[in-house]
């Protein structure tokens, strides 16, 4: 009788702590949701995504850095909004590409994103508000960005589109030369998002 209580004894300890320590992790969560300002609660979250849909480093940072994603936020704010705009980058590229996948407005040549007329206003513009070059071809849509530096010249930017097709093992956004660049597979046979 008495190894059966103390068993039970240890059970309901164990318990206690589990249950001490959940609530202590979300009294922590909480505390630092109050804490951190509404858009980049926001940012953080939509950041969050960064690891599935950014290449390895785009966003600058140490690949080795990791952590909480409020304490990340705390440490460094800029890192966090830069993330959240690389990451609105490759959502609205996705966002157009499913839109014109099957129906691209002019296959083979490289036209601004404001050309596109099926896509909402807001989907046709990167994290920064600036329209991309995107270039449709038969195996490959790609979009180029000029991340944050301004509308880019799309009339000459078909070499760099193509190349950056011809290097994309999937479509996540990475960097070409200056350029941001997502290369969406139109054959439908290889993953847009490589798994990790």
């Amino acid at each position: 009788m008495k190894k059966s209580a103390r068993s039970i004894s240890w059970i309901l300890i164990g318990i206690a702590a589990t249950v001490g320590i959940v609530w202590w992790q979300n009294y922590e969560l909480g505390k630092g949701l109050r804490t951190i300002r509404m858009d980049g609660a926001g940012e953080v979250l939509t950041g969050a995504l960064s690891t599935q849909v950014l290449a390895p480093g785009i966003d600058g940072s140490d690949a080795n850095a990791t952590g909480p994603l409020l304490e990340q936020y705390r440490k460094d704010s800029t890192l966090s909004h830069k993330r959240y705009l690389l990451v609105m980058t490759w959502v609205h590229a996705s966002q157009m590409f499913k839109a014109i996948d099957n129906n691209p407005s002019s296959e083979g040549v490289i036209v601004s994103s404001t050309s596109v007329s099926n896509v909402p206003p807001e989907d046709r513009v990167d994290g920064w508000g600036n329209p991309y070059c995107l270039l449709a071809e038969s195996k490959h849509v790609t979009f180029l960005s000029s991340g944050g530096s301004g509308v880019i010249r799309c009339d000459n930017l078909r070499r760099t589109a193509e190349q950056a097709a011809s290097r994309a093992t999937d479509s996540r956004l990475s960097k070409e030369g200056d350029l941001l660049v997502a290369v969406y597979d139109r054959s439908g046979g290889v993953s847009t998002i490589r798994p990790k």
